[in-house]
């Protein structure tokens, strides 16, 4: 999980995803870290805060492969989207 280091998260975090999540679903974080990566980046890049809560709630989400994320994310209005996720993250339900 050193690469969600890398990316500026806490060892909290790793020490929580690790507790919650059984060691396949952190292998496959860990198998998919370039494409966990590029999901953070594009979450950061559209505004997304909390990313941190999101992915204690959503992994799957982040093992998703990018161009599905922005597709999904693609058919709503993007600012008005991340300003609800932003508020309320379970609103990501929604996309």
């Amino acid at each position: 999980m050193k690469f969600l280091l890398e990316e500026g998260f806490s060892t909290e975090l790793i020490d929580k995803l690790e507790k919650k999540f059984d060691p396949a679903t952190i292998e496959l974080l860990e198998i998919e870290s370039d494409n966990v990566i590029e999901v953070i980046n594009y979450l950061r890049e559209i505004g997304i805060k909390n990313i941190e809560t999101i992915i204690l709630t959503y992994v799957e989400l982040f093992t998703r492969d990018i161009d599905d994320v922005k597709k999904e994310f693609n058919k709503h209005n993007i600012p008005d989207v991340v300003a609800k996720i932003n508020e309320d993250i379970f609103y990501i339900e929604n996309i």
